[in-house]
């Protein structure tokens, strides 16, 4: 009888170990099914986060309004959302440099005193160097491998890195490449019209002897100096013309 009892009494503690070993497998299964529902709803949350301030920036004034706001998701997405924002911000800063030189532009006196030349060409001169070099930032800017090159520094997996190109305008390469030729050529014109206005004050600085200013105007003691320089005027105002008629 002793021997039968223990007999029983190992078999009931065999089955006793099985369903533990049953109930911890089915417990750790339910952790990991909820631990990765979890994840993916956090992932979700994040995604949603990330979305809506890009949404948020969408509605931003380039030049105007600041972009790089507070950071609302965490982790990794943060760093996308922080790369997004620093870029747009640095964009829109290039933008408002662009139009406050131009603002100065259009508030430039001119002068036809002879001790103010030398001055006012340097000027000019600093304001297309200005120019010349936030445009050279926005061609920049708007090439393919830039933008990517912002999220590599970041070391973030495949997933955010596809997130980031996504957001940032994914498959416009074309349209990138558009851009950059417009601001190209736009450069150059640009440039040529300052070129073409610092001539017209080197004229006058290197013939200072040849002309008076009365009244606000210019006049030549002979012809030729008066038609030379009426001729740069000239391309001048052809420039500027084509300038403004893009």
């Amino acid at each position: 009888m002793k021997k039968e009892n223990v007999q029983e009494n190992e078999g009931k503690k065999k089955n006793t170990k099985k369903v533990v070993a049953i109930v911890i497998a089915v417990i750790l299964v339910i952790a990991i099914i909820v631990g990765i529902i979890v994840v993916k709803f956090l992932d979700a949350r994040q995604q949603i986060i990330l979305l809506d301030e890009v949404g948020v920036l969408s509605q931003k004034v380039v030049g105007q309004d600041e972009y790089n706001t507070e950071i609302k998701t965490t982790g990794d997405y943060a760093k996308v959302e922080r790369t997004i924002k620093n870029y747009l911000q640095t964009y829109s800063d290039t933008i408002k440099n662009i139009t406050d030189i131009s603002q100065s532009l259009t508030e430039f006196e001119t002068s036809t005193e002879k001790d103010q030349l030398e001055a006012q060409r340097n000027e000019i001169e600093q304001y297309k160097n200005d120019l010349s070099q936030e445009i050279d930032i926005l061609t920049e800017m708007t090439s393919q491998e830039y933008i990517d090159n912002e999220i590599a520094k970041e070391n973030l997996s495949q997933k955010y890195v596809d997130i980031y190109k996504k957001l940032m305008g994914e498959n416009i390469e074309g349209d990138l490449q558009e851009i950059q030729a417009e601001m190209t050529e736009n450069k150059e014109k640009i440039i040529d019209v300052f070129d073409a206005l610092l001539a017209t004050y080197d004229y006058l600085i290197e013939h200072q002897d040849g002309w008076v200013s009365e009244d606000g105007q210019l006049l030549f003691y002979n012809t030729q100096e008066l038609n030379e320089y009426n001729q740069l005027v000239q391309e001048l105002q052809t420039k500027a013309m084509q300038l403004s008629l893009m």
